[in-house]
């Protein structure tokens, strides 16, 4: 069986360049940031067109049950997926795409993800005195994860992350109210089993330290009230989850990657470094506070789970896309009060991260052509 080494090493190199072009391009005094990060995300998205899947890849045997359910109707289809799978709206969005062109999946699927972080990331500067060094440096290290892979690979779990990330953000930052939100979580929950946990773990978060007085008390009946109707419809769906959620935690999973699993804690350190140690004498905004408590909070929780990884990597993977502004701030901060060496390591850590990503970690599976 080959290995494909010389196609996923230049698929590879043609990630990481195209990643430090366009973040060098980011620090460029006339570079537009909204016009930057529409252009790399066109960019990864007509790579990921091209993406050939090995047959271990996830998206390889979604190509193939997306075959076998296309062979009926819509609506037989949809039926049958809703009645058997615990991520059904997942399922129905990968076999809706791949019926007109199995590699429209992935290239859209990066679209609708890179969308979504980049808004983060953009709508922040754009409302905040940030220097665009700082959101460079940060795009640089999250770039610098396996989560392209893997988001091609899987599908279903980053995107549904990107979506409540982008709604965490929203009601933090942009003080929008949980209650135009709430269809993006419902589609969310359906669309991966793993966003019902994180959506979950952000509600109770919500009520318990963003609230006060009788605010509390009216989030409190909202959620309650969002979770009665949504189990009264999908009660099957939530049970089937937890019980998979609960085998995994005490049983473990059946599948592990050692090196992704040390490429994610080793991120998980730098970030609660830079997060609590670095900046420690200096004062965040009242919204970079709280960003910085609910990313401690959730990496706690995915440490929690330690024994599962594909919680574990998820979760960690989860807490990179919407804690992006609160890293700005850091960083920028450290701009601000000189502390340049912070800023340094983390480049040097980003440009090191990037390495061993394309050399073991998920990174590493992708390849857009076969020779």
């Amino acid at each position: 069986m080959s290995h494909y080494f010389a196609e996923r090493a230049i698929s590879v190199a043609i990630y990481a360049l195209i990643a430090f072009v366009f973040c060098n391009h980011l620090t460029k005094k006339d570079a537009n940031i909204g016009r930057t990060l529409f252009l790399l995300t066109l960019t990864l998205s007509t790579l990921a067109y091209f993406v050939q899947p090995a047959p271990t890849m996830d998206l390889y045997r979604l190509w193939i049950t997306a075959d076998e359910y296309n062979r009926y109707s819509i609506m037989e289809m949809i039926t049958s997926i809703f009645s058997g799978w615990s991520s059904p709206l997942g399922l129905v969005y990968v076999c809706l795409i791949s019926r007109f062109n199995h590699h429209l999946l992935p290239a859209i699927t990066v679209y609708l993800f890179y969308s979504n972080i980049f808004y983060i990331i953009k709508d922040y500067w754009k409302k905040h005195e940030i220097s665009k060094s700082s959101v460079a440096v940060v795009l640089l290290f999250f770039l610098s994860r396996g989560v392209y892979g893997e988001l091609i690979s899987g599908i279903r779990s980053m995107l549904a992350f990107s979506f409540v990330a982008r709604c965490i953000y929203d009601e933090i930052y942009n003080k929008k109210s949980i209650i135009w939100n709430v269809p993006i979580y419902v589609i969310a929950a359906l669309f991966h089993s793993s966003s019902m946990g994180a959506i979950a773990i952000w509600f109770v978060m919500k009520i318990i330290f963003d609230q006060k007085g009788w605010k509390k008390i009216i989030s409190l009946f909202m959620c309650i009230a969002f979770a009665a109707v949504f189990y009264s419809k999908w009660g099957n769906i939530v049970t089937r989850n937890l019980n998979v959620g609960l085998e995994r935690i005490l049983g473990g999973d059946s599948y592990s990657y050692a090196w992704e699993f040390a490429f994610n804690t080793f991120y998980m350190l730098i970030s609660l470094n830079l997060l609590w140690t670095t900046i420690r004498r200096f004062v965040l905004s009242e919204e970079g506070t709280r960003m910085r408590r609910l990313t401690t909070i959730f990496y706690c929780v995915a440490i929690i789970c330690i024994s599962s990884y594909s919680i574990y990597h998820r979760f960690i993977s989860f807490v990179s896309m919407f804690s992006l502004p609160v890293m700005v701030e850091s960083i920028n901060t450290c701009e601000v009060e000189k502390r340049y060496i912070s800023v340094r390591n983390l480049l040097v850590l980003s440009i090191i991260m990037m390495g061993l990503s394309c050399l073991k970690g998920n990174l590493n599976g992708i390849k857009f052509f076969i020779l």
